[in-house]
């Protein structure tokens, strides 16, 4: 379990008991830590500890398995990113299309206790796997993959979700990202400003070589200009070091 960021303070790792001795069977892709400690782990796993838990679980802050959160039958394919609302429900993309038997294309809501939050407005979901999630501290969520459309709506590779679900139409990417193209990086500036970074070359029709800083409503920032070329190249991870007070956020590429 790697450190993790809470309130932009490292936590240290978490040191579990000797229970955890048969851990996961396959990756973990997320994590989210809670303010209780407890920590929602979400990836490519089906197993933990020799018990069935399909790609989601809870784990106590000591490594053993909250039962208290039921998943039931859990994904029926992998989740890669997690982000938690201020109400504490989770908001889970991927490629799944089923949880615990309810219908759910590449997105859903999860309440506290595990169970499917029907108040989230996300329709028919993704057309194409959703990759990367964050949220803003309003609760919106942006969000980014393979996806040309959201519960019918045409949009391309990267769409802002108000906090019930719904489409946020305040941001228009125009086109977006085009071709399959891979977004590795996607995060939030204290400024609201989201970084977005990985093998693309254009965004709405512009140059912006593996990384672009796109303003709230969707546009691009034209100050932020990042040199680098996309032959052959990537960035395969970012992340955002917020600087509340000063606001000079600091952004750490891989």
């Amino acid at each position: 379990i790697l450190s993790s960021y809470t309130n932009n303070q490292l936590v240290p790792r978490v040191k579990f008991s000797p229970i955890l001795t048969g851990g996961f069977n396959s990756e973990i892709s997320d994590m989210i830590l809670q303010s209780d400690g407890k920590i929602v782990v979400v990836g490519y796993f089906s197993q933990f500890n020799t018990v069935t838990t399909n790609y989601i679980i809870r784990l106590n802050s000591d490594g053993t398995r909250d039962t208290s959160f039921n998943i039931g039958s859990g994904f029926n394919n992998y989740p890669y990113g997690i982000v938690q609302q201020t109400d504490g429900k989770f908001v889970i993309i991927g490629t799944f299309t089923s949880y615990n038997g309810v219908s759910a294309n590449n997105i859903i809501r999860l309440n506290l206790d595990g169970s499917v939050d029907a108040s989230f407005s996300g329709g028919s979901g993704f057309n194409d796997i959703a990759t990367e999630i964050a949220i803003q501290s309003d609760n919106k969520v942006i969000i980014t993959g393979n996806f040309t459309s959201y519960n019918g709506s045409s949009i391309n590779r990267i769409i802002r979700l108000n906090s019930d679900g719904t489409r946020d139409t305040s941001f228009n990417p125009g086109s977006g990202f085009i071709n399959n193209y891979v977004i590795n990086g996607l995060g939030v500036l204290s400024n609201g400003q989201i970084i977005v970074a990985g093998s693309f070359d254009r965004y709405n029709g512009a140059l912006c070589p593996m990384m672009i800083k796109i303003n709230s409503n969707g546009t691009r920032d034209t100050s932020f200009q990042y040199t680098g070329t996309t032959s052959s190249k990537n960035i395969t991870a970012i992340h955002i070091t917020l600087d509340l007070i000063n606001g000079s956020d600091k952004i750490t590429i891989a």
